[in-house]
């Protein structure tokens, strides 16, 4: 029994259920809550009736993992619409049957790229069962997570040291992480050393005191709420930040003079930056020996097949390539680009969007 034991505990969940069909025997070890500590569900179709089969053996349950769940097919006789009204939290009945059960001991919840069938609520769930929880990831396209989500979710789970939340994109909803998200992030969680977020939109709540120019504006106070972030959350170790404004020297040092020093892990994606910030964030942040940048043109300019807007986004690449070669960067900095930046080299002098 104990071989038998140690060769299921490499099974899969759905392996497990058909193994404990074989016999009683097998059926009675199957039932073993140690055999259920880590469930991870990937690239499924799922019921809500399966989750609530699985709930009964997770009173061990610490890590619980969802990616790329979907539900039945749509009927033929029904449009889009009425499927994803249908569909939409049909699998949060099942998950909160197996918060239930497993209650403090769940440690670990991964929630990627489950459409619509869970939505930012199953963070609610989780302040509501899963009180010693540490480390959370919601990754969503169709429901990106809210502020009064965040809100609740670190009123009930005060544990959280790693927080994975950025807009999956392209994003149906793409302005529901707001100003308010970032601030409920810094005011709950001072002790996180792992975060992830994006998509961040401002509204005019925190525009009295910025300059007028839309583009001034939008950088400017996402200075503001990067630096409050910076500030509260002084114990980051890796800090990942996606499709949000360019990250200039000035951002940087307000960054940095906030907090940030014990930074290790700087990963920008689809978010601009100069070369000058990098330089700051270097030397001011003793630990960074981890900073990627994936830029495309688009993250620049609007009109991305311009010959002009091309040239400049070559040179702006150019320069951050340079910066590759600098003593210190080397083995450092690593680069990642999209488009448009192999062919052309000549600058032209164009104001970026």
């Amino acid at each position: 029994m104990q071989a038998l034991f140690c060769v299921f505990m490499y099974l899969d969940v759905f392996s497990l259920a058909r193994a404990a069909q074989v016999c009683r025997t097998w059926n009675r070890l199957v039932q073993m809550p140690s055999l259920w500590r880590r469930v991870s569900l990937r690239n499924a179709i799922v019921s809500s009736k399966c989750l609530n089969h699985i709930a009964k053996y997770c009173t061990e349950l610490s890590d619980f993992s969802l990616h790329g769940l979907r539900g039945k097919t749509r009927r033929r006789e029904e449009d889009v619409a009425e499927y994803l009204r249908r569909t939409r939290g049909s699998l949060e009945e099942g998950l909160e049957a197996v918060m239930k059960v497993a209650g403090g001991s769940l440690k670990k919840l991964q929630v990627v790229d489950c459409g619509n069938l869970l939505t930012d609520r199953c963070l609610w769930l989780a302040s509501c069962y899963s009180r010693n929880i540490i480390d959370v990831t919601y990754i969503s396209d169709l429901d990106p997570v809210g502020s009064e989500v965040i809100w609740s979710l670190g009123a009930g789970c005060r544990q959280v040291s790693r927080l994975i939340i950025p807009p999956m994109f392209p994003n149906q909803n793409p302005h529901k992480f707001t100003n308010h998200c970032a601030f409920n992030i810094a005011r709950c969680w001072p002790d996180l050393h792992t975060l992830s977020i994006g998509g961040v939109d401002v509204n005019s709540k925190g525009l009295t005191a910025i300059g007028n120019g839309r583009n001034e504006v939008v950088i400017g106070y996402l200075t503001y709420l990067l630096i409050r972030t910076a500030h509260f959350c002084g114990k980051l170790q890796r800090l990942e930040l996606d499709h949000m404004c360019e990250i200039t020297e000035e951002v940087a040092m307000a960054m940095c003079k906030a907090g940030l020093k014990g930074l290790r892990v700087l990963h920008l994606t689809f978010t601009p930056v100069t070369p000058k910030a990098l330089l700051h964030f270097t030397s001011a942040c003793p630990y960074l020996d981890d900073i990627t940048v994936r830029v495309g043109i688009s993250d620049y300019y609007e009109d991305t097949e311009n010959p002009q807007h091309r040239e400049e986004f070559a040179t702006i690449i150019s320069k951050l390539r340079k910066l590759q070669h600098r003593p210190g960067f080397e083995q450092k900095l690593r680069l990642n680009v999209d488009y448009g930046a192999q062919k052309l080299t000549m600058p032209a002098p164009l104001t970026r969007r």
